[in-house]
C-alpha cells in the first residue's frame, strides 16, 4: 500500500488482502458510499476546505483480532484510520478528511454474553441499538435507554457521540450505563477498559472515535418492563411547557422519556395529510410496573390541570411512540433538510423559540424543532429548516442559517451536541481551554501519530477559524434573506 495510485487511491496490499479476502476493497464506487453521512455538503464546499471524503480503502473486520491488524499496519505506515458504524449522524464524525482505512464496525454484533445475574450484556460494537433491544426482551430483558436513530444507530457509534436520547431521563447518558470496554488502541494493542482502568471508560465516550475503536460493550440492562403509558400533552406555547416539562422531570415516579414537538414540526406534517396533534406538544412516557404507571397518570393529570393544558386523544398519542424513531420523516417531503442539533437549558426554551420565529420571520424560512428532555435542567433540541441542495450557491448560502440556530443556544447558554467535524468552530463554546487542553493531552498519549480519525474533535480546519466562519456565516446569513429557502 506504499505506491500511490493515480485516482487517489492506494493499490491493495497483499498483507491486507491475504487476511481480509471479500472483506477489504478498493473498488471507487463502494468506497464513493462511505465519503459522506446524512449531511449533504456541495462539492465546492468540501473542494474548498480540501476535503478528501473517499477513503483509499474499506475494511469489514469481523473481530476484535481483525481491528488489531488494521491498526497495526496502518500505525507502522501513518495512514489514517476512520471508524464507522452505521454513518447515521450529520457531523462527519465517521467521514474521512483526507482519505485513509475505514472500518466498517458493522460485521462486529450480536450478543456475545447476557449476565442475568449481575444484569450486564456484552455485545460488538457494530450492533444496531433496535435489534439489541428486541433480542433481550426474548429473554425478559430490555435496554436502558437508545437514540432516536435505534433502527440503524450502533452502540459502539452511539457511545463514540454524547449518547443521550429515549430514556436518558431515567437513567442517564449511556455512559452511565456502561460497564467495560473492550478497545483497540493506535498501535494495534488490545485493551479492556473500565472506570477504574487508565485509559477510563469516560475517555471514550463522546470522542468521535479519535483515541481507540471499541470494538465490545458492556452494558447494564433492566428487566423488561411489565406496563408503559405514553401521553401527549398540547400547550399554547413553549415557555408554558418548559415550566411542566421541569416539574415532570423531578416527579416521583420519574417518566422514561420526555419529548417537545414544535407547532412547527406537526404544522408541516399536517400539510401533507397527516393527523396531528395542535400547539405546542409535551410527549411524556413512563414505563415500569402499573403501581409506577398509576402513579404517573396521577402526575400527568395534576400538570395538565395546573398550567391548563390540553392532553392530546389516545388515538394520536400511539400513532407518536410508534413514530419515536422517525422523527426525520419531514425529510421525505424535501428537497433538502438543513438542522442544528445544540444542548439548551430547559427554562431557555421559550426565549428559543421566540427568537427563531423572529429569525423565520427575518429569513422568510420555517423551522421545525424536537427534542429530548434528558433531566431537571437540560435538554437536547434539534432545529430543522428546508433547503435545496440542487441551488448550488444557494445552498450554501442557506447553510449559513445552521450557524444562526448555534449562535442561539449559545447566546441562552447552550452549545452544540457533539463535536464530529462540523462543529470544530465552536470548541470554544463546547469545552472550556482547561477541559479542550486535557483532551487533547490524552489523544498525545493514546494516539501520538494522530491516524485515529484526524481531523475530528481537538481542533478547527485551517479554512474554517471560528472568526471566519463567523464572519462568513453572517455574511451568507444576510445573502439567504434573498437566495435561502422559502416556504
Amino acid at each position: 500500500m506504499d505506491r500511490v495510485l493515480e485516482e487517489g487511491g492506494y493499490e491493495m496490499d497483499p498483507i491486507l488482502a491475504e487476511r481480509f479476502g471479500d472483506r477489504i476493497t478498493d473498488d471507487r464506487w463502494e468506497r464513493i458510499t462511505y465519503g459522506r453521512d446524512l449531511a449533504e455538503v456541495p462539492g465546492i464546499f468540501r473542494a474548498f476546505l480540501q476535503l478528501k471524503t473517499v477513503p483509499d480503502l474499506v475494511v469489514r473486520p469481523i473481530s476484535t483480532e481483525d481491528v488489531a491488524a488494521v491498526l497495526q499496519y496502518a500505525e507502522k505506515r501513518n495512514i489514517p484510520v476512520i471508524p464507522r458504524g452505521s454513518g447515521s449522524s450529520a457531523f462527519f464524525n465517521s467521514v474521512p478528511i483526507n482519505k485513509g482505512i475505514t472500518v466498517d464496525l458493522s460485521g462486529l454484533s450480536g450478543i456475545e454474553n447476557l449476565d442475568e445475574e449481575n444484569e450486564v450484556v456484552t455485545v460488538g460494537a457494530g450492533q444496531r441499538w433496535e435489534d439489541l433491544d428486541k433480542k433481550l426482551r426474548t429473554k425478559g430483558w430490555a435496554i436502558c435507554s437508545y437514540p432516536s436513530s435505534a433502527p440503524t444507530a450502533t452502540v459502539g457509534g452511539w457511545l463514540n457521540m454524547e449518547g443521550y436520547g429515549i430514556g436518558s431521563l431515567a437513567f442517564g447518558s449511556l455512559l452511565d450505563r456502561v460497564a467495560e470496554l473492550e478497545v483497540v488502541l493506535a498501535d494495534g494493542s488490545i485493551r479492556s477498559v473500565s472506570r477504574d482502568t487508565t485509559p477510563a471508560l469516560s475517555w471514550f465516550a463522546g470522542s468521535d472515535g479519535t483515541l481507540g475503536i471499541v470494538t465490545k460493550v458492556s452494558l447494564k440492562i433492566r428487566r423488561m418492563p411489565s406496563a408503559e403509558s405514553h401521553w401527549l400533552i398540547s400547550f399554547q406555547d413553549a415557555e408554558t411547557l418548559s415550566k411542566a416539562a421541569r416539574i415532570l422531570a423531578q416527579a416521583s415516579p420519574r417518566p422514561y422519556n420526555m419529548g417537545y414537538f414544535s407547532l412547527g414540526y406537526f404544522e408541516f406534517l399536517s400539510r401533507f395529510g397527516h393527523v396531528v396533534p395542535e400547539g405546542e406538544i409535551l410527549a411524556v412516557d413512563f414505563e415500569g410496573d402499573p403501581s409506577d404507571i398509576l402513579k404517573g397518570e396521577e402526575v400527568v393529570h395534576r400538570v395538565v390541570k395546573e398550567f391548563s393544558a390540553v392532553l392530546v386523544p389516545q388515538e394520536l398519542v400511539q400513532v407518536e411512540w410508534e413514530e419515536r424513531f422517525y422523527h426525520m420523516r419531514i425529510k421525505r417531503f424535501g428537497p433538502t433538510l438543513m438542522a442544528a442539533e445544540d444542548w439548551l437549558p430547559i427554562q431557555e426554551l421559550g426565549p428559543y423559540q421566540e427568537r427563531i420565529a423572529r429569525l423565520g420571520k427575518n429569513k422568510k424560512t420555517k423551522f421545525y424543532s424536537y427534542g429530548t428532555f434528558v433531566n431537571s435542567e437540560k435538554m437536547t433540541l434539534f432545529t430543522a429548516y428546508r433547503a435545496d441542495a440542487r441551488q448550488g450557491l444557494g445552498y450554501i448560502v442557506a447553510m449559513a442559517l445552521t450557524g444562526s440556530l448555534h449562535r442561539l443556544a449559545i447566546q441562552l447558554g447552550g452549545h452544540p451536541y457533539s463535536v464530529g467535524f462540523w462543529n470544530t468552530p465552536y470548541l470554544p463554546s463546547i469545552y472550556s481551554q482547561d477541559t479542550l487542553n486535557m483532551l487533547k493531552e490524552r489523544k498525545q498519549q493514546l494516539d501520538p501519530k494522530g491516524i485515529l480519525n484526524p481531523g475530528k474533535h481537538y481542533k478547527y480546519p485551517t479554512l474554517l477559524p471560528p472568526w471566519f466562519f463567523t464572519m462568513g456565516t453572517g455574511v451568507a446569513s444576510l445573502l439567504q434573506r434573498f437566495t435561502g429557502p422559502k416556504e
